[in-house]
């Protein structure tokens, strides 16, 4: 109502551009009111990021990356294959390479023969991996076989 009459008193001394000039001017009075009886709002609550969660081994990021590759790897032969086995590859190579001069990529017949076939075929680079989510997977008892075997040479 009281927009109404500043509205009209300035029609009423200026005309057309009277009522423009009140008009503005109420609006711009009526947000600034506003603005100052406006409710804050509430305060956000920062998220942490993925990096800033404290973990007891943060600085082993490796470990995690392996011990995560472990656990997936129980899932599926799929998992296994995707997840476990570039490891299982990755330090069987490294291994051999190290303690009988022997390049498992290069010369894989004296790897299988130094391991024995079944456990050579869990590091096996040259295997194709398994596309198969619904089959089951390798035991950890076998990768722990690998991984005794590897110790013994």
């Amino acid at each position: 109502m009281a927009l109404t009459a500043v509205c009209g008193a300035g029609w009423l001394l200026a005309g057309p551009a009277g009522l423009l000039a009140t008009g503005i001017a109420a609006a711009v009075t009526t947000l600034l009111v506003v603005r100052l009886f406006r409710v804050p709002p509430a305060s956000r609550t920062t998220l942490r990021r993925r990096g800033d969660v404290p973990f007891a081994d943060a600085p082993y990021v490796r470990y995690r990356k392996l011990f995560s590759g472990l656990s997936w790897g129980q899932v599926s032969a799929r998992q296994f294959d995707y997840a476990t086995r570039p490891h299982l590859e990755r330090v069987t190579a490294a291994l051999l390479r190290a303690r009988c001069r022997i390049d498992p990529v290069a010369n894989p017949g004296a790897a299988r023969e130094l391991l024995g076939a079944e456990l050579w075929a869990l590091a096996d680079p040259a295997r194709p991996r398994s596309d198969d989510s619904h089959a089951p997977a390798v035991p950890l008892s076998e990768v722990a076989r690998l991984m005794d075997r590897l110790e013994e040479l």
